[in-house]
């Protein structure tokens, strides 16, 4: 079995899920660039549903990009409460 999707199946969500959150500290992106710069851990399946979770949560927000060609994109970015959950002041959801 390859690394990366071991890493995948162990992994819990509520890591993967603090993980966006510390990617998105680092800088606001789009879905894309933080499965590219998560080291395996997350996959293109996965992250959609991550971020929708973190949204409905309220701990991370996006803002839609439009694109010269093709469909928009959205840029995701963290919230004062995203925040608060790295801290451990918020509850994990």
């Amino acid at each position: 079995m390859a690394w990366g999707l071991w890493k995948r199946l162990v992994t819990p969500a509520w890591k993967k899920e603090e993980l966006v959150l510390q990617l998105l500290r680092q800088a606001d992106s789009f879905a894309q660039d933080l499965v590219k710069r998560s080291d395996g851990l997350l996959s293109e399946g996965s992250i959609y549903v991550l971020l929708y979770r973190l949204e409905r949560f309220g701990y991370v927000e996006y803002e839609r990009v439009p694109q010269p060609q093709g469909l928009a994109r959205f840029r995701y970015r963290i919230t004062g409460s995203g925040l608060e959950r790295l801290r451990g002041k918020a509850p994990v959801v």
